[in-house]
Protein backbone atom coordinates (compact mmCIF):
# COMPACT_ATOMS: atom_id res chain seq x y z
CA UNK A 1 0.00 0.00 0.00
CA UNK A 2 1.56 3.34 -1.12
CA UNK A 3 0.53 6.38 0.14
CA UNK A 4 1.32 10.19 -0.42
CA UNK A 5 1.28 12.82 2.11
CA UNK A 6 1.71 16.83 1.29
CA UNK A 7 0.65 20.45 2.65
CA UNK A 8 0.85 24.05 2.60
CA UNK A 9 0.26 24.39 -1.24
CA UNK A 10 -1.00 27.75 -0.71
CA UNK A 11 -2.76 28.01 -3.78
CA UNK A 12 -4.00 31.22 -5.12
CA UNK A 13 -0.67 32.64 -3.36
CA UNK A 14 1.24 35.39 -5.39
CA UNK A 15 4.21 37.86 -4.97
CA UNK A 16 6.50 40.33 -6.71
CA UNK A 17 5.33 41.80 -9.74
CA UNK A 18 6.21 39.96 -12.24
CA UNK A 19 3.99 38.22 -15.16
CA UNK A 20 3.94 34.90 -16.38
CA UNK A 21 4.67 35.78 -20.27
CA UNK A 22 2.51 33.06 -21.26
CA UNK A 23 -0.57 33.70 -19.32
CA UNK A 24 -0.04 37.26 -18.21
CA UNK A 25 -0.59 36.00 -14.32
CA UNK A 26 1.11 36.84 -11.67
CA UNK A 27 4.51 34.38 -11.71
CA UNK A 28 4.66 33.26 -8.45
CA UNK A 29 1.03 32.47 -8.57
CA UNK A 30 1.75 30.35 -11.60
CA UNK A 31 4.69 28.79 -10.15
CA UNK A 32 2.70 27.10 -6.99
CA UNK A 33 -0.39 26.26 -9.74
CA UNK A 34 2.54 24.33 -12.13
CA UNK A 35 3.90 22.83 -8.79
CA UNK A 36 0.72 21.10 -7.22
CA UNK A 37 -0.33 19.90 -11.10
CA UNK A 38 2.98 18.32 -11.49
CA UNK A 39 2.70 16.50 -8.10
CA UNK A 40 -1.17 15.52 -9.39
CA UNK A 41 0.47 14.21 -12.31
CA UNK A 42 3.33 12.12 -10.66
CA UNK A 43 0.34 10.71 -8.40
CA UNK A 44 -2.06 10.04 -11.75
CA UNK A 45 1.31 8.12 -12.93
CA UNK A 46 2.13 6.53 -9.76
CA UNK A 47 -1.54 5.87 -8.67
CA UNK A 48 -1.25 5.88 -4.63
CA UNK A 49 -3.75 4.03 -2.19
CA UNK A 50 -4.22 7.33 -0.70
CA UNK A 51 -3.28 11.12 -0.45
CA UNK A 52 -3.29 13.50 2.68
CA UNK A 53 -2.98 16.67 1.99
CA UNK A 54 -2.23 18.20 6.08
CA UNK A 55 -3.98 22.25 5.11
CA UNK A 56 -3.14 25.16 3.83
CA UNK A 57 -4.91 23.92 0.53
CA UNK A 58 -5.29 27.46 -0.33
CA UNK A 59 -3.53 30.62 0.58
CA UNK A 60 -6.59 32.60 1.80
CA UNK A 61 -9.98 32.32 3.21
CA UNK A 62 -11.34 33.68 -0.12
CA UNK A 63 -9.23 32.18 -2.76
CA UNK A 64 -10.36 33.83 -6.06
CA UNK A 65 -12.08 31.85 -8.54
CA UNK A 66 -8.85 31.01 -10.60
CA UNK A 67 -7.35 29.15 -7.44
CA UNK A 68 -11.03 27.94 -7.59
CA UNK A 69 -11.08 26.91 -10.78
CA UNK A 70 -7.86 24.91 -10.83
CA UNK A 71 -8.06 23.10 -7.71
CA UNK A 72 -11.44 22.04 -8.87
CA UNK A 73 -9.83 20.55 -12.05
CA UNK A 74 -6.82 18.49 -10.57
CA UNK A 75 -8.60 17.64 -7.66
CA UNK A 76 -11.21 16.20 -10.73
CA UNK A 77 -8.23 14.66 -12.24
CA UNK A 78 -7.83 12.37 -8.96
CA UNK A 79 -11.32 11.78 -8.76
CA UNK A 80 -11.33 10.23 -11.82
CA UNK A 81 -8.79 8.03 -11.60
CA UNK A 82 -10.37 6.55 -8.31
CA UNK A 83 -7.62 8.04 -5.75
CA UNK A 84 -8.79 8.71 -2.77
CA UNK A 85 -7.66 12.28 -1.27
CA UNK A 86 -8.41 13.59 2.15
CA UNK A 87 -7.54 17.67 2.77
CA UNK A 88 -7.59 19.24 6.15
CA UNK A 89 -8.18 23.12 6.89
CA UNK A 90 -5.41 25.17 7.42
CA UNK A 91 -5.37 28.16 9.45
CA UNK A 92 -4.80 30.29 6.09
CA UNK A 93 -8.40 28.31 4.65
CA UNK A 94 -10.05 28.12 7.82
CA UNK A 95 -12.53 31.73 8.25
CA UNK A 96 -12.47 33.36 12.18
CA UNK A 97 -15.90 33.81 11.54
CA UNK A 98 -18.65 30.34 11.49
CA UNK A 99 -20.84 32.61 9.22
CA UNK A 100 -18.62 33.56 6.14
CA UNK A 101 -18.40 29.88 5.37
CA UNK A 102 -15.69 27.42 3.75
CA UNK A 103 -14.83 27.13 0.49
CA UNK A 104 -13.94 23.35 1.13
CA UNK A 105 -18.27 22.93 0.45
CA UNK A 106 -17.27 22.81 -2.83
CA UNK A 107 -15.52 19.60 -2.97
CA UNK A 108 -17.50 17.78 -0.38
CA UNK A 109 -19.64 16.21 -3.81
CA UNK A 110 -16.37 15.33 -5.69
CA UNK A 111 -16.01 11.60 -5.22
CA UNK A 112 -13.38 10.50 -3.80
CA UNK A 113 -12.70 13.84 -2.20
CA UNK A 114 -12.58 14.08 1.41
CA UNK A 115 -12.49 18.00 2.55
CA UNK A 116 -12.16 17.78 6.85
CA UNK A 117 -12.94 21.78 7.81
CA UNK A 118 -16.25 21.49 10.19
CA UNK A 119 -14.06 22.81 13.02
CA UNK A 120 -13.54 19.54 15.29
CA UNK A 121 -11.98 16.04 15.12
CA UNK A 122 -13.24 13.72 12.18
CA UNK A 123 -12.43 9.65 11.07
CA UNK A 124 -12.55 8.40 8.41
CA UNK A 125 -12.71 4.74 7.18
CA UNK A 126 -11.19 3.47 3.98
CA UNK A 127 -12.12 -0.69 4.58
CA UNK A 128 -10.59 -1.81 1.08
CA UNK A 129 -7.60 -0.57 2.91
CA UNK A 130 -7.76 -1.71 6.68
CA UNK A 131 -6.99 1.73 7.36
CA UNK A 132 -8.52 4.91 9.19
CA UNK A 133 -8.06 8.57 8.95
CA UNK A 134 -7.69 10.65 12.08
CA UNK A 135 -8.23 14.49 11.19
CA UNK A 136 -8.10 17.28 13.06
CA UNK A 137 -8.41 20.54 11.11
CA UNK A 138 -7.64 23.57 12.49
CA UNK A 139 -10.05 25.02 14.76
CA UNK A 140 -10.95 28.23 15.52
CA UNK A 141 -10.65 28.34 19.37
CA UNK A 142 -8.31 26.35 22.03
CA UNK A 143 -11.51 24.38 23.40
CA UNK A 144 -12.24 22.89 20.23
CA UNK A 145 -8.62 22.01 19.68
CA UNK A 146 -8.16 20.09 22.77
CA UNK A 147 -11.62 18.69 21.99
CA UNK A 148 -10.04 17.21 18.72
CA UNK A 149 -6.86 16.54 20.05
CA UNK A 150 -8.70 13.71 23.00
CA UNK A 151 -10.82 12.30 20.79
CA UNK A 152 -7.39 10.96 18.88
CA UNK A 153 -7.47 7.27 19.54
CA UNK A 154 -6.25 5.00 17.35
CA UNK A 155 -9.17 2.47 16.21
CA UNK A 156 -7.74 -1.26 17.06
CA UNK A 157 -10.12 -3.19 14.81
CA UNK A 158 -8.10 -1.97 12.19
CA UNK A 159 -4.70 -2.64 11.10
CA UNK A 160 -3.29 1.08 10.21
CA UNK A 161 -4.74 4.30 11.91
CA UNK A 162 -2.97 7.48 10.28
CA UNK A 163 -3.66 11.33 12.43
CA UNK A 164 -3.66 14.23 10.05
CA UNK A 165 -2.93 17.67 11.59
CA UNK A 166 -1.83 21.39 11.31
CA UNK A 167 -0.49 22.85 13.73
CA UNK A 168 2.77 24.34 15.34
CA UNK A 169 4.17 21.78 17.06
CA UNK A 170 5.85 22.70 20.14
CA UNK A 171 8.06 20.54 22.18
CA UNK A 172 11.85 19.46 22.47
CA UNK A 173 12.09 21.24 19.40
CA UNK A 174 9.48 24.06 18.17
CA UNK A 175 8.17 24.00 14.47
CA UNK A 176 6.45 27.59 13.89
CA UNK A 177 5.87 29.61 11.42
CA UNK A 178 4.70 32.69 13.59
CA UNK A 179 1.89 33.31 12.29
CA UNK A 180 -1.19 35.47 13.81
CA UNK A 181 -3.95 32.34 14.23
CA UNK A 182 -1.18 29.25 13.67
CA UNK A 183 -2.12 27.09 16.57
CA UNK A 184 0.13 24.99 19.48
CA UNK A 185 -0.02 21.68 19.62
CA UNK A 186 2.51 20.10 22.65
CA UNK A 187 4.50 17.22 21.01
CA UNK A 188 2.67 14.91 23.64
CA UNK A 189 -0.28 14.58 21.66
CA UNK A 190 1.21 12.72 19.30
CA UNK A 191 0.77 9.50 19.77
CA UNK A 192 2.86 6.66 19.69
CA UNK A 193 -0.54 4.38 18.52
CA UNK A 194 -0.80 5.73 15.29
CA UNK A 195 1.73 4.16 12.46
CA UNK A 196 1.98 7.81 11.48
CA UNK A 197 1.01 11.19 12.16
CA UNK A 198 0.58 13.42 8.60
CA UNK A 199 1.44 17.04 9.69
CA UNK A 200 0.90 20.28 7.95
CA UNK A 201 1.86 23.96 8.81
CA UNK A 202 5.89 23.79 8.70
CA UNK A 203 7.31 24.53 5.79
CA UNK A 204 10.21 22.15 5.45
CA UNK A 205 10.18 18.53 5.86
CA UNK A 206 11.02 17.36 8.99
CA UNK A 207 10.94 14.71 11.78
CA UNK A 208 9.15 15.34 14.86
CA UNK A 209 8.40 12.04 16.36
CA UNK A 210 9.31 8.47 15.20
CA UNK A 211 6.14 8.34 13.80
CA UNK A 212 4.70 12.33 13.06
CA UNK A 213 6.59 14.27 9.89
CA UNK A 214 5.81 17.67 8.26
CA UNK A 215 6.28 16.76 4.47
CA UNK A 216 6.77 20.72 4.03
CA UNK A 217 5.46 23.19 1.37
CA UNK A 218 5.84 22.59 -2.24
CA UNK A 219 7.60 25.92 -3.03
CA UNK A 220 9.41 28.85 -1.21
CA UNK A 221 7.01 31.70 -0.04
CA UNK A 222 9.65 33.98 2.16
CA UNK A 223 13.02 34.36 2.38
CA UNK A 224 12.94 32.23 5.52
CA UNK A 225 12.99 29.39 3.26
CA UNK A 226 15.25 30.20 1.07
CA UNK A 227 17.86 27.49 2.94
CA UNK A 228 15.03 24.63 2.83
CA UNK A 229 16.98 22.15 0.55
CA UNK A 230 13.72 20.78 -1.17
CA UNK A 231 10.04 21.42 -1.48
CA UNK A 232 8.13 18.40 -2.70
CA UNK A 233 5.75 15.49 -1.07
CA UNK A 234 6.17 12.43 1.60
CA UNK A 235 5.89 9.08 0.17
CA UNK A 236 5.03 6.31 2.46
CA UNK A 237 4.90 2.60 1.93
CA UNK A 238 2.85 0.21 4.21
CA UNK A 239 2.73 -4.06 3.99
CA UNK A 240 -0.11 -5.46 2.31
CA UNK A 241 -3.03 -5.29 4.55
CA UNK A 242 -3.89 -8.45 4.41
CA UNK A 243 -0.82 -9.84 5.85
CA UNK A 244 -1.72 -9.91 9.80
CA UNK A 245 -4.68 -8.55 11.79
CA UNK A 246 -4.12 -5.95 13.94
CA UNK A 247 -4.56 -7.98 17.17
CA UNK A 248 -1.36 -9.79 16.13
CA UNK A 249 1.35 -7.31 15.19
CA UNK A 250 3.08 -4.66 16.40
CA UNK A 251 3.06 -1.29 15.42
CA UNK A 252 4.15 -0.23 12.30
CA UNK A 253 6.28 2.72 11.42
CA UNK A 254 7.20 3.09 7.52
CA UNK A 255 9.41 4.85 6.26
CA UNK A 256 9.00 8.11 4.83
CA UNK A 257 10.51 9.03 1.61
CA UNK A 258 10.36 12.52 0.84
CA UNK A 259 10.24 13.07 -3.31
CA UNK A 260 11.29 16.73 -4.41
CA UNK A 261 9.34 18.88 -7.18
CA UNK A 262 10.81 21.30 -9.12
CA UNK A 263 10.67 24.90 -7.97
CA UNK A 264 11.76 28.53 -8.48
CA UNK A 265 15.43 28.74 -6.84
CA UNK A 266 15.23 31.69 -3.98
CA UNK A 267 18.46 33.07 -2.74
CA UNK A 268 19.52 35.21 0.41
CA UNK A 269 22.87 35.68 -0.59
CA UNK A 270 26.02 35.98 3.08
CA UNK A 271 24.95 39.71 4.65
CA UNK A 272 27.64 42.21 4.32
CA UNK A 273 28.45 44.11 7.28
CA UNK A 274 29.89 47.48 6.88
CA UNK A 275 31.02 47.88 10.36
CA UNK A 276 34.07 47.89 9.87
CA UNK A 277 34.83 48.60 5.78
CA UNK A 278 35.12 51.60 3.80
CA UNK A 279 33.03 53.04 0.84
CA UNK A 280 35.35 51.23 -1.73
CA UNK A 281 35.07 48.08 -0.12
CA UNK A 282 31.14 48.08 0.48
CA UNK A 283 30.36 48.74 -3.18
CA UNK A 284 33.09 45.87 -4.48
CA UNK A 285 31.57 43.42 -1.74
CA UNK A 286 28.25 44.71 -3.23
CA UNK A 287 29.32 43.85 -6.51
CA UNK A 288 31.07 40.80 -5.77
CA UNK A 289 27.50 39.05 -3.70
CA UNK A 290 25.80 39.99 -7.32
CA UNK A 291 28.29 38.43 -9.60
CA UNK A 292 28.60 35.36 -7.80
CA UNK A 293 25.06 34.27 -8.67
CA UNK A 294 23.56 33.75 -12.05
CA UNK A 295 20.39 36.19 -11.61
CA UNK A 296 18.18 34.45 -14.47
CA UNK A 297 14.67 33.83 -13.14
CA UNK A 298 15.45 33.77 -9.62
CA UNK A 299 14.60 35.11 -6.24
CA UNK A 300 17.54 37.11 -5.01
CA UNK A 301 18.06 38.82 -1.89
CA UNK A 302 20.85 40.92 -0.16
CA UNK A 303 21.33 42.31 3.48
CA UNK A 304 23.88 45.14 3.85
CA UNK A 305 23.99 46.22 7.48
CA UNK A 306 25.93 48.86 9.13
CA UNK A 307 25.59 51.31 6.31
CA UNK A 308 26.51 54.73 7.11
CA UNK A 309 24.08 57.28 5.42
CA UNK A 310 26.67 59.21 3.56
CA UNK A 311 28.17 56.22 1.84
CA UNK A 312 24.38 54.73 1.12
CA UNK A 313 24.05 57.82 -0.70
CA UNK A 314 26.65 57.66 -3.28
CA UNK A 315 25.68 53.70 -3.95
CA UNK A 316 25.47 53.07 -7.97
CA UNK A 317 21.90 51.52 -8.04
CA UNK A 318 22.10 51.99 -11.64
CA UNK A 319 25.08 49.39 -11.58
CA UNK A 320 23.33 46.81 -9.40
CA UNK A 321 19.87 47.10 -11.07
CA UNK A 322 21.88 45.97 -14.44
CA UNK A 323 23.52 43.15 -12.61
CA UNK A 324 20.48 41.85 -11.49
CA UNK A 325 18.17 42.82 -14.25
CA UNK A 326 16.93 39.10 -15.21
CA UNK A 327 16.10 37.96 -11.64
CA UNK A 328 12.32 37.12 -11.22
CA UNK A 329 12.71 39.37 -8.15
CA UNK A 330 15.92 40.94 -6.85
CA UNK A 331 16.40 43.49 -3.56
CA UNK A 332 18.78 44.98 -1.22
CA UNK A 333 17.74 45.80 2.36
CA UNK A 334 19.83 48.16 3.82
CA UNK A 335 20.24 48.46 7.15
CA UNK A 336 21.50 52.40 7.11
CA UNK A 337 23.53 54.00 10.16
CA UNK A 338 23.47 57.72 11.27
CA UNK A 339 25.79 58.54 14.14
CA UNK A 340 24.63 56.10 16.84
CA UNK A 341 21.06 55.57 15.49
CA UNK A 342 20.23 52.63 13.18
CA UNK A 343 17.79 53.33 10.37
CA UNK A 344 15.83 50.13 8.32
CA UNK A 345 16.00 51.90 5.03
CA UNK A 346 13.46 50.34 2.25
CA UNK A 347 14.28 47.80 0.17
CA UNK A 348 15.50 48.76 -2.99
CA UNK A 349 13.23 47.36 -5.70
CA UNK A 350 13.08 49.77 -8.38
CA UNK A 351 9.65 50.16 -9.02
CA UNK A 352 7.58 53.04 -9.64
CA UNK A 353 4.79 54.16 -6.56
CA UNK A 354 1.80 52.69 -8.96
CA UNK A 355 3.33 49.08 -9.13
CA UNK A 356 4.79 48.96 -5.90
CA UNK A 357 0.76 49.45 -4.58
CA UNK A 358 -0.20 46.95 -6.75
CA UNK A 359 2.10 44.63 -5.05
CA UNK A 360 0.85 45.54 -1.60
CA UNK A 361 -2.56 44.78 -2.34
CA UNK A 362 -1.43 41.13 -3.95
CA UNK A 363 0.31 40.34 -0.80
CA UNK A 364 -2.58 41.54 1.70
CA UNK A 365 -5.06 40.00 2.95
CA UNK A 366 -8.41 41.63 2.74
CA UNK A 367 -11.51 39.96 4.16
CA UNK A 368 -15.10 41.07 3.22
CA UNK A 369 -13.90 43.69 0.80
CA UNK A 370 -14.03 43.80 -3.09
CA UNK A 371 -10.03 44.18 -3.51
CA UNK A 372 -10.10 45.26 -7.04
CA UNK A 373 -12.30 48.31 -6.19
CA UNK A 374 -10.10 48.82 -2.84
CA UNK A 375 -7.10 48.98 -5.19
CA UNK A 376 -8.55 51.15 -7.90
CA UNK A 377 -9.39 53.90 -5.01
CA UNK A 378 -6.42 53.85 -3.21
CA UNK A 379 -3.71 54.34 -6.41
CA UNK A 380 -6.62 57.07 -7.24
CA UNK A 381 -5.82 58.69 -4.15
CA UNK A 382 -1.95 57.80 -4.38
CA UNK A 383 -1.46 59.28 -7.78
CA UNK A 384 -4.53 60.86 -8.92
CA UNK A 385 -5.11 57.43 -11.68
CA UNK A 386 -7.87 55.88 -11.78
CA UNK A 387 -6.85 52.49 -14.29
CA UNK A 388 -3.75 50.34 -12.97
CA UNK A 389 -0.06 50.87 -13.64
CA UNK A 390 2.25 48.40 -15.59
Amino acid sequence: MKIFHIADTHLGFSAYNKLDPESSLNQREVDLYNAFTQFIDIAIEQKPDLILHSGDFFDSVRPTNRAISIAMDQLLRLSKAAIPIVIIAGNHSTPRLRETGSVFRLFEHLENVYPVYKNKYECLAFPHLNLDVHAVPHCTNAENLQNALESLKPNTSVKYNIAMLHAAVVGVNIFKSSEFNEQEVKSGYLKTGFNYIALGHYHEFVKVEENAYYSGSIERLNFLEAVHKDKGYVELEFGNDSESGPEDHEIFYPQPVFRGLPTRPMIDLPAIDCISIDRYEISNEILDRLNSVDPVNKIIRLKVLNLPVDIYKTLDFNQFRKLTSEALHFEIKYQVTKDSESVQAPSIKFELLGTEFKGFMENEAVEDLDKDRLYKLGLEFLIGEKEGMN
